[in-house]
């Protein structure tokens, strides 16, 4: 059967994984707070706490349903503040860039989904806008940001700005920069 098509024959298995349910977070919400009392330092449970919450977005990013996606927004609320949630969400990307660059991408696409939480334009942008300044690079000579947010670069700027990055920062900036003449 061709790839992306939607029916399987019989005995094949979909390749998409399921959708995590609400009794799903609800355990790992359960799991979350035990961790908070089993006697571990503060320190200690809240980092395990932010890890854990990274490793579920990636589990949940990784299913590529909307729903699902939507649900682990509403469920990263009971961190302590929206920038809290956007960090384990801008972390849970960078790491699904190492683990699987293709479902990386294709949250990437489909940004959407994780707005208002995590505006991928604005914090691309911001992104790039920090390399090309530490790199030396000059405003409306190698670079200029639209009044959208939409960043274009010269050919030349793109090519070294996209040196030394890690993938995640990689997927990033190609997914977002354009070029400009």
């Amino acid at each position: 059967m061709e790839k992306g098509s939607r029916g399987r024959g019989k005995g094949q298995k979909s390749s998409r994984p399921h959708a995590p349910s609400p009794q799903f977070f609800k355990s790992s919400l359960l799991k979350l707070k035990m961790k908070g009392v089993r006697g571990i330092r503060k320190l200690k449970a809240e980092e395990s706490d932010e890890e854990s919450y990274i490793e579920l977005a990636i589990d949940v990013l990784k299913t590529k349903d909307r729903a699902s996606i939507k649900f682990l927004k509403d469920f990263l609320n009971v961190l302590p503040s929206p920038g809290a949630v956007e960090e384990v969400l801008v972390a849970a990307i960078y790491q699904l860039a190492e683990i699987d660059s293709d479902d990386c991408c294709w949250i990437l696409y489909n940004r959407d989904y994780l707005m208002p939480e995590l505006d991928l334009v604005a914090f691309a942008t911001n992104l790039a806008l920090s390399k090309l300044e530490n790199r030396g690079f000059i405003p409306d000579r190698d670079f200029r940001v639209e009044a959208n947010g939409q960043l274009y670069v010269k050919e030349k700027t793109k090519s070294q700005l996209l040196v030394g990055n890690s993938i995640g920062e990689q997927l990033i900036l190609e997914e977002f920069i354009r070029i400009c003449d």
